[in-house]
């Protein structure tokens, strides 16, 4: 009871940061659109009741968003490989209409667990049907984890060593193959997949969201260390990001004339590493089996989803004492698992993104973690397991088998020494 009226206070903090931002007509617009929607509910609820008893249950999953597309269908298919979920009598479906797919290609490889459904029509009446409880199978705590813990990080540590479940196919490596020749990258090269979040992807919802975006321009030196050590940096994400300046060995994909749902999908699911930052993409990778590497990570109870993967973090600064926050203090305040951009400076800190030597130092780390060549010292795994231990049921991402990167714990001993 006690999660459920957070949750519901934390939805509700949401809706108002979105009424201040957007106003009183698109309020006004928004209320009127959601009352339409329950009627016309109503009105199908004999057949939605009755679709619900032949065992259909749609996934809610929000096919928009990348990291959704990737966490929430990988969650669900994870439990029921592990008989976590009974598919007995019970057939899942997916709503995907055409225009609201993060990765089309990503969709293909789920169309092999899941009925995939993608005509317009029928996705808009069915979204109405499944509005309520019936033929609808809740994930909401798979990834979202508003006031409470994200399953995804039980369910990942469960499935332990296992493989993943999806793997590049054939058709999809020698397109991508392809692609990597046309970019000038030689066969058999190591290459390291790079994003920072910006504000273009998703304008609509940058007010609450910013805090979360870091620039390209810091991660510049950390490519040309990879480029150094004999690799290849390849910039992904979208066409609305800036152009970075250009670097032997690192290509700017997002602005490449090969960008397309394929060459993504291929090149996060086969690069040596991703280097990316709080933002979804980074979940493409982890469902193919390849390690993130995660900078400017925030709330600090944020962090990869993987055994694999290594965190870094934005520190945050007590803007009355100019001071850093220490981890524990941190994990006490009340606002941290609002995850908006107001709730930061309404309480009186300032996030401070990490530095590019930070990013350098995570990548070099990375690298020789991957290789097998880096050598943690004893009070390394000390300050990784007190962090870990400040983790609780209610945070984020309490559960996670996730690494915060060695260097940057030396570097900051005082606040995660305490």
């Amino acid at each position: 009871m006690v999660k459920k009226i957070k949750k519901f206070l934390v939805r509700l903090f949401y809706a108002f940061s979105r009424i201040r931002s957007e106003g009183l007509y698109w309020t006004i617009c928004e209320l009127l659109q959601r009352g339409c929607l329950w009627v016309l509910w109503l009105i199908l609820l004999p057949i939605t009741f009755i679709g619900h008893l032949f065992g259909y249950r749609r996934l809610p999953v929000i096919t928009e968003r990348i990291g959704h597309l990737a966490a929430e269908i990988d969650c669900f298919l994870k439990l029921l490989e592990m008989g976590d979920i009974s598919s007995k009598n019970k057939k899942f479906f997916l709503l995907a209409p055409p225009g609201q797919v993060a990765n089309s290609s990503l969709l293909e490889y789920w169309k092999k667990y899941l009925i995939v459904i993608t005509n317009p029509t029928y996705c808009k009446l069915l979204g109405y049907m499944t509005r309520g409880i019936f033929m609808r199978y809740d994930i909401s705590d798979y990834i979202l984890g508003i006031g409470q813990s994200a399953r995804y990080c039980e369910v990942n540590a469960k499935w332990d060593k296992r493989p993943p479940l999806l793997k590049i196919s054939k058709t999809h490596r020698e397109i991508g193959e392809k692609a990597l020749r046309a970019m000038g990258i030689p066969k058999d090269a190591w290459y390291v997949c790079v994003h920072a979040r910006e504000s273009g992807y998703s304008p609509k919802d940058e007010a609450v969201q910013d805090y979360r975006n870091c620039s390209i321009d810091i991660m510049i030196p950390a490519m040309q260390e990879i480029v150094k050590r004999g690799g290849w940096c390849i910039r992904v994400g979208d066409s609305s990001m800036k152009p970075i300046q250009k670097i032997p060995g690192v290509i700017d994909y997002v602005h490449h004339s090969l960008i397309s749902p394929e060459i993504d999908v291929f090149l996060c699911g086969t690069c040596k590493y991703f280097l990316g930052n709080t933002s979804g993409l980074f979940i493409l990778s982890s469902v193919f089996g390849v390690p993130s590497a995660l900078t400017n990570m925030v709330p600090m109870t944020s962090l990869g989803f993987g055994k694999d993967d290594l965190n870094i973090f934005k520190l945050f600064l007590d803007k009355n004492t100019g001071k850093y926050v220490t981890a524990a203090k941190v994990m006490q305040l009340p606002f941290f698992e609002y995850r908006m951009s107001s709730s930061y400076n309404r309480n009186g800190y300032e996030l401070i993104n990490n530095s590019a030597l930070e990013i350098k130092e995570l990548a070099i780390e990375m690298n020789e973690r991957i290789e097998g060549k880096f050598v943690e010292m004893p009070q390394d795994q000390k300050m990784m397991d007190n962090f870990h231990n400040l983790l609780k049921p209610n945070h984020y991402c309490f559960g996670s088998q996730s690494k915060i990167a060695s260097t940057f714990l030396r570097r900051h001993q005082h606040i995660f020494d305490s």
